[in-house]
C-alpha cells in the first residue's frame, strides 16, 4: 500500500508540475503575440476562460499517451517522442475547438507558440530530473581507477557500447576515443567521446591518450579488420577485446557484457545470423518447454535462451548429476523455482519419461540428449543407438501420443549425410524416425535441426588446439585437406529455438553456413591469436582416422531439397527419397540388441543398412 501511494503521489507532482507549465506557456504565447499585451480586462477574461480548456485537454491528451507513467530519471527517445505527440495533438486539438466555437479570439501564431513552448517546458523539466539523478549518483561512486580504452568502431554497436560503459560504475573502464573508418563521422562527438579518426590513426592515438586497451565495438566486424587491429594492439603491447554477442550483452552491470577476449571465430570471416528476437519472443513466452540433455552444450545453452523469453516452465531431463547440480545453480539466479525443474533420467527410460511428460505437461520439446564423439562411437556401437536412436524414438512416441505436447524438434548434424561412421547414422536414423512422422498434424510439428561443428561446444577442435598451444605444441591435424562448416554457439541454439515454430511442412532445416574452413588453417588463427608464434609451435599431421570425412556436407541433393525461408540464411529441407528405408521390425531388432550390449550384432545390422561404414 505504502509503495502503491508513493508512485500515486508521484504521478500527482508530475501532473501538477505540467499543470503549472501549460498556464505559463499559455500566457506567454498570449502576450507575445498581443500587440498591446495581455493584461487588460479583455485579455484576462479571454485567459480564464482559455485556461480550463488548456488544462483539460493538454492534461488528459498527455494522460492518453502515458506521459504520467514515464519515470523522469530514466527518460529516452521514445517518451520524448510521445511528448511530441501528444503536444501537437492537444495544440490541434484547441485551435479546432476555438475556432469553431469561440471564432478567432486566439491567433494560429498564438497556437505555434504555445506547441513551441509547451513541447520545450515537457522535454526539458524531464530532462533536468534525469540529469540531476544522473549527477547524484555521480556523486555517490567510489573513485576506482579506470583503464584507458580506445573504441572501434562508432556506429550503433559503438553508441550501445559506450553508453553501457557510462551507465555502469562496475565497469572500469574509460573511453578516450573512438576510431572509425567513415570519413564522415570525423571529428564527431558520441556522448562526450570524439571519433578521432580511421585505422591508421590506431599508432599515434595509443601513444597520445596512453592507451591500455582497445575494444571492438561490433562483434561482426571484418575478420580482416578484427586482425589488423589485433596487430596493432600487439605490436603496441596493449590487450584487445571485442563486444559479446547479442546475448552477450545482457550479463549484468560487469564487464563481460561489454567486453571479451577475441576468438578463432571472429576471424573465421563468417558473420553470425541475428536471431529474431520478436520471433522467439512471441513463440516462447508463457510456453512449457522439455528440454533432453539439458546440461550438454548444446542443451545448456538452449534453456538459458528459453529463461530469457518468459517461458512459463522449463523442464530438464539429463543423465550427468553434476551438470544438473550447477545448471540448477546457475537458474536459480534468474528464474524463481517453481519456472524450472531438472530431473536425473536416461532417456531410455521410457518409463521415467512417461511419467516426467505426465506430470509436467510439456508444449514443446526440445530432443539435445545424445551422444556425439565420432572416435567413442566406433568402440561402443550398442550405447550410441540405444541413446541416439531409442532414445530418440522414446521421445517422438511420447509426442505424439500425448495431444499437450504441440512441438518437437530433434538437434542433428551434418555428420548424419551419408554416413561413414557409428555416431553419423545414429544420427541419421533420429533424423528418420522424425520422417516417417511427417507430414505433420495440423496440431502438432515434428522436425529437426541440421548443424555443422558448433564452435564453444565441449569437446570442439578450438578448445583442444588452445591446451595443446599452451602445452607447447604440436597442434595435431588429422589431415591438410580436412575442411568442415563450423557456427557458434549462440547461433545454433537460436537456430534449434525457432525451428519448430516455422510454418509449412518442411521437415527438418539448415543453416546456410557459408564457405567451410580448412582445420589447418584454424589451428594456424589459434596460434596466432596466442602470441606464441614466434614460439615454433608446428602443426603436425596425424592422418584420417577411421569414419573421418575430409569434408562434411549439409544435405544430399539426390534425396533432399534445399528451400529458401522467410528468415536470413535458413533453409528448409524436404525430403525427396527416404533413404534408407527402415521398418519397425528393423529398427526394434537393431534396438534389441542395443540393450543387450551386443556391439558384433549392432556393427553387422549398421554395416547392412549404412555399407559405407568405417570398419569396427
Amino acid at each position: 500500500m505504502l509503495k502503491l501511494f508513493r508512485i500515486n503521489r508521484g504521478r500527482f507532482y508530475q501532473v501538477l508540475i505540467d499543470a503549472g507549465l501549460i498556464l505559463f506557456s499559455l500566457v506567454t504565447a498570449y502576450a507575445l503575440t498581443e500587440k498591446d499585451g495581455c493584461f487588460t480586462q479583455i485579455h484576462v477574461r479571454r485567459l480564464l476562460f482559455a485556461a480550463p480548456f488548456f488544462l483539460g485537454i493538454k492534461l488528459v491528451i498527455n494522460a492518453a499517451f502515458r506521459i504520467y507513467r514515464q519515470l523522469w530519471r530514466y527518460i529516452g527517445i521514445r517518451d520524448a517522442v510521445n511528448i511530441f505527440k501528444a503536444v501537437s495533438l492537444s495544440d490541434l486539438a484547441l485551435m479546432a475547438f476555438f475556432f469553431s466555437v469561440k471564432g478567432r479570439i486566439f491567433s494560429p501564431v498564438m497556437f505555434a507558440l504555445d506547441w513551441v513552448l509547451c513541447l520545450g517546458f515537457f522535454s526539458g523539466v524531464r530532462l533536468l530530473r534525469r540529469y540531476q539523478m544522473m549527477k547524484k549518483i555521480e556523486s555517490r561512486r567510489v573513485p576506482v581507477a579506470k583503464k584507458k580504452v580506445l573504441l572501434y568502431g562508432a556506429g550503433s554497436g559503438g553508441e550501445l557500447i559506450l553508453r553501457r560503459i557510462q551507465s555502469e560504475p562496475s565497469i572500469k573502464m574509460m573511453p578516450v576515443g573512438f576510431i572509425d573508418d567513415d570519413p564522415e563521422k570525423m571529428g564527431a562527438v558520441l556522448h562526450g567521446v570524439e571519433v578521432l579518426g580511421g585505422v591508421e590513426k590506431t599508432k599515434e592515438m595509443i601513444g597520445r591518450f596512453h592507451v591500455e586497451e582497445i575494444l571492438i565495438t561490433s562483434p561482426t566486424m571484418p575478420a580482416t579488420r578484427i586482425e589488423q587491429v589485433s596487430q596493432i594492439a600487439k605490436n603496441e603491447q596493449i590487450s584487445i577485446k571485442i563486444a559479446p554477442s547479442f546475448y552477450g550483452m545482457f550479463q549484468g552491470g560487469t564487464e563481460s557484457s561489454v567486453a571479451r577476449e577475441i576468438d578463432v571465430q571472429d576471424l573465421l570471416g563468417r558473420n553470425p545470423v541475428v536471431p529474431n528476437v520478436a520471433f522467439l519472443e512471441k513463440n516462447l513466452n508463457g510456453k512449457r518447454f522439455l528440454v533432453t540433455g539439458g546440461c550438454g552444450s548444446i542443451g545448456k545453452e538452449l534453456v538459458k535462451q528459453i529463461a530469457r523469453y518468459g517461458p512459463g516452465k522449463i523442464i530438464v531431463v539429463d543423465v550427468n548429476e553434476t551438470g544438473i547440480f550447477w545448471l540448477d545453480y546457475e537458474l536459480s539466479r534468474i528464474l524463481s523455482r517453481d519456472r524450472y525443474v531438472l530431473y536425473l533420467c536416461d532417456v531410455r527410460n521410457i518409463g521415467k519419461l512417461k511419467k516426467i511428460v505426465d506430470r509436467e505437461r510439456p508444449e514443446v520439446i526440445y530432443h539435445a540428449a545424445a551422444y556425439k564423439h565420432v572416435p567413442i562411437s566406433a568402440q561402443n556401437p550398442s550405447e550410441y543407438v540405444s541413446t541416439n536412436v531409442l532414445g530418440t524414438k522414446n521421445v517422438i512416441d511420447l509426442a505424439q501420443r500425448k495431444d499437450f505436447i504441440k512441438k518437437f524438434c530433434l538437434v542433428s548434424t551434418d555428420k548424419a549425410v551419408n554416413p561413414v561412421n557409428v555416431m553419423g547414422v545414429t544420427k541419421r536414423m533420429a533424423e528418420l524416425l522424425v520422417l516417417r512422422e511427417t507430414p505433420n498434424r495440423e496440431d502438432k510439428k515434428i522436425t529437426f535441426v541440421r548443424f555443422g561443428n558448433v564452435l564453444g561446444s565441449r569437446g570442439s577442435v578450438v578448445p583442444l588446439f588452445k591446451d595443446m598451444i599452451e602445452k607447447g605444441g604440436p597442434v595435431k591435424v588429422t589431415h591438410p585437406d580436412v575442411e568442415r562448416y563450423f557456427m557458434d554457439l549462440q547461433e545454433a541454439v537460436h537456430l534449434v529455438l525457432q525451428a519448430p515454430f516455422f510454418t509449412g511442412n518442411g521437415a527438418a532445416f539448415i543453416l546456410d553456413m557459408g564457405t567451410p574452413v580448412k582445420i589447418q588453417d584454424l589451428a594456424r588463427l589459434a596460434i596466432r591469436l596466442s602470441g606464441l608464434e614466434k614460439e615454433g609451435i608446428r602443426i603436425e599431421y596425424t592422418g584420417l582416422r577411421p569414419g573421418e570425412k575430409i569434408t562434411e556436407e549439409l544435405y544430399d541433393p539426390r534425396y533432399e531439397r534445399w528451400d529458401k525461408t522467410d528468415f536470413e540464411k535458413i533453409a528448409a529441407l524436404t525430403a525427396i527419397r527416404v533413404v534408407p528405408e527402415i521398418s519397425d521390425k528393423q529398427f526394434e531388432k537393431v534396438n534389441s540388441f542395443a540393450l543387450a550390449g551386443d556391439d558384433e550384432s549392432v556393427y553387422r545390422w549398421l554395416k547392412e543398412f549404412f555399407p559405407q561404414i568405417s570398419v569396427f
